[in-house]
Formats: C-alpha cells, structure tokens, sequence
C-alpha cells in the first residue's frame, strides 16, 4: 500500500504499519502480565530489555562482523540463484548517502527491531525462547514480501533475536541491524564496479577474521551466552496465524516475483 501511494503519503503509512502493531503489542506485553502470574512456572519478561551495560557492549562487538558478513553472503546467494532463474532483486533509489543510511539503515533498525524483536520478547520469551526465535525470524522474513529478501531476513533475524536473547536487551539487534543495512547502503551507494566490490568484501573479511579468532578464544563465555538464550522452555502452542501468515505473504511474494 505504501509503495502504491508513494510520496509523503506512503512514507507515513509504511511508518504507521509499524507503530500501530508495536503500540498494540506494547499495550497487550503489559496487560498479560496479570494474566501470566496465574500460570505456573511462567514469569515476566524482565524490564532490562531497553536497557544495555558496558561488558554487553563488549561481548556485542566480536559478533557485528561475522553477523553482517553471514547475512551478506546469504543475500548474495540468493540474488545469485534468482538471477539464474530471470528473476531481478528490488532496486533501492541512489540518493544522497545521509539520507540513504537515515531512511534504509537508521529507520527500519528502530522500527523494525521494536516490532520483531522487543515485542517477541515481551510476549513469547517468557513461555519459550525457542518459538521466541523462531517466530520473530519469521515474521521479520516474511514482512519483507520478497523472494529475494526472504532467505536473509530470516537468518538475520534468527541472529539478531539469539543475540538479544543472550544479553538479555533489545539494543543489539538494533546496533547489529543498523550497522547491517549501513553496509547494504554503501554496498548500493559505492560498489557499481568490479574493483569496489573486492574492496568492499575484502574489508568485510578482514574485519570478520579476527572478530571469529576472538570469539573462538572466548568461546567458553559465548557458548554459555547460547546455551542461555535457546533454553528449552515452555511449550508455546502453535495456532494457524503463522501458517495463514506464510501463505498469504508467500502468494503476494509470487505476484510480484517477475516485475
């Protein structure tokens, strides 16, 4: 709708399709507690979610380049793939970089976190990190509408909600989503030729390598961290929504596959 409307218009009803649904999960996250008290062995979501400490910020900066580098490479599989069956990615107008990485990088990184990331937590962790993970990915992947976008978006959001899940706040997934699209701007914006795209990746690998050697060396602390975040916990019943969700965003995705 958004993108049929265009011009101001759209933007305000893209923006809308996020707040709305956050505002209502907001809302519902701070009813259900009553609710929860009620059921044995489920307990709240705790309030540190918006909030981040200095030794968080320090096991979060290992992971940013080997998560951009991961989602990088599965994007361009997945273009790869496409391509060979006649099938072209959605284009991003080249504008200027500022308001290129406000609007493609610093705006989906706050909305879109706030809606498939936060939100999940407050409302699924409690009863199962698992389905917690696996239903934001989810939603987060099919929201794009794109074949194309699908792949990636699922596995940044597998990344991005097991990394929240282990420092126990929303802020990493925002600091890794932003940084991730900043780097899709500038891979847009600045990597036209075949010269700017070895010079693109090489730095990605070169800031990936030492990020992995790092984390291998603390990997006592980060495969705790893990173990944490994807505890089994309460089962969390699965309804038709999500399989009604798959379909219809798998049918739009198909109509628009070849334009």
């Amino acid at each position: 709708l958004s993108g049929t409307l265009g011009s101001i218009v759209g933007e305000i009803v893209y923006y809308l399709a996020f707040a709305v649904p956050f505002a209502i999960g907001f809302y519902s996250s701070r009813n259900l507690k009553y609710n929860r008290e009620e059921v044995a062995g489920v307990a709240e979501a705790p309030d540190t979610l918006l909030t981040i400490n200095r030794s968080d910020i320090k096991k979060l900066m290992p992971l940013i380049a080997p998560t951009v580098m991961t989602v990088f490479l599965v994007s361009l599989v997945t273009t790869l793939i496409l391509s060979l069956l006649g099938v072209t990615s959605p284009t991003v107008e080249n504008k200027n970089l500022i308001l290129m990485l406000i609007q493609h990088a610093l705006v989906p990184a706050v909305f879109e976190e706030a809606l498939f990331r936060y939100i999940p937590m407050k409302l699924l962790m409690p009863y199962s990190k698992r389905w917690c993970i696996v239903y934001s990915a989810m939603c987060f992947a099919l929201i794009h509408c794109s074949f194309s976008q699908i792949p990636y978006a699922f596995v940044a959001g597998i990344i991005f909600m097991t990394v929240d899940l282990c420092i126990g706040s929303v802020w990493p997934s925002v600091i890794l989503h932003f940084i991730n699209n900043a780097a899709s701007v500038i891979w847009i914006k600045y990597c036209a030729g075949t010269v700017e795209s070895l010079i693109f990746i090489s730095v990605m690998v070169i800031l990936t390598i030492p990020s992995l050697v790092f984390v291998y060396k603390k990997r006592d602390v980060y495969r705790d961290m893990i173990k944490d975040a994807v505890a089994k916990g309460d089962t969390c019943s699965v309804t038709y929504a999500p399989i009604a969700l798959i379909i219809i965003t798998c049918y739009i995705a198909a109509m628009n596959l070849f334009k």
